[in-house]
């Protein structure tokens, strides 16, 4: 399988569990969309909307929760004029997605998928 094919998956797969119950948020991911005036729903749109060309990097290993695979996304929020860097971990005992972060990005990002005619930086509204 390719990557492109792996980061569909993990897309795919994820937005389903989302749509169907929900995604979890930790403590200073909770706080860091607080920061940026955002609530848990906009957030929550915001990975729905997540699409290939948003990728960033992974499936990488979390050290802190045995091994689950974490992928790292960006999207432009024009409102705020930012990066946010997202980063995304299915556990592996309920492959429930949990968003590990989501933040103004301290760096910028590359987009492997997107092609010269797009935009550097997904745009969101």
């Amino acid at each position: 399988m390719s990557k492109y094919e792996d980061v569909n998956n993990f897309l795919k797969k994820t937005k389903t569990y989302i749509i169907d119950h929900n995604i979890f948020l930790v403590k200073k991911t909770q706080d860091d969309i607080m920061n940026l005036g955002l609530t848990h729903e906009i957030v929550k749109k915001y990975i729905l909307e997540l699409e290939i060309e948003d990728y960033v990097e992974g499936p990488l290993i979390d050290k802190q929760y045995n091994g689950c695979e974490l992928w790292v996304f960006g999207i432009f929020l024009k409102d705020i004029h930012e990066e946010i860097y997202i980063k995304l971990s299915s556990r592996l005992d309920n492959q429930r997605p949990v968003c590990v972060s989501f933040h103004k990005s301290y760096k910028p990002l590359n987009y492997p998928f997107k092609t010269n005619t797009q935009n550097s930086k997904p745009l969101r509204i």
